[in-house]
């Protein structure tokens, strides 16, 4: 897929954040040049600098919301579906199941103001993360 995808947007830079040590060693194809493989920098600081985050079922597209980033679902075996299809009532959130669908979001996307994102998802992550970690633990003990 991502192959297949990087092929048909050479004007795009893609981030792939891979999980695992062994991924690199895995993988015996030709690298195309805007397909960029990182493993050593903070998934957040490249999220919050993108246009985009592109998961298939990763738990940083609840944190990309709230940093302004809307998400695509790459819908592969039903897998997103499966985890976030709760997210499919909200804005900012594309399931798509091929490599034109994910095209098509990015060509016909209107880029929205990051503060609109993250006002328009307030509801996922509070503020005072050590106030709410310390009433949460009161409130179990």
């Amino acid at each position: 897929f991502l192959l297949n995808l990087v092929s048909t947007n050479e004007n795009i830079a893609f981030i792939f954040i891979p999980r695992g040590k062994n991924y690199f060693e895995a993988n015996n194809f030709p690298i195309p040049k805007n397909l960029i493989f990182i493993n050593t920098l903070n998934t957040y600081d490249i999220i919050r600098r993108s246009d985009f985050h592109a998961t298939i079922t990763s738990t940083c597209s609840i944190e990309a919301l709230s940093m302004g980033i809307p998400n695509i679902f790459i819908n592969i075996e039903n897998w997103s579906i499966k985890y976030y299809d709760h997210l499919k009532q909200y804005k900012y959130n594309y399931f798509i199941n091929n490599v034109d669908e994910f095209n098509k979001i990015i060509s016909n996307y209107k880029k929205v103001d990051k503060n609109t994102i993250i006002n328009e998802y307030k509801f996922f992550i509070s503020n005072n993360y050590r106030i709410n970690l310390l009433n949460a633990i009161k409130t179990i003990l």
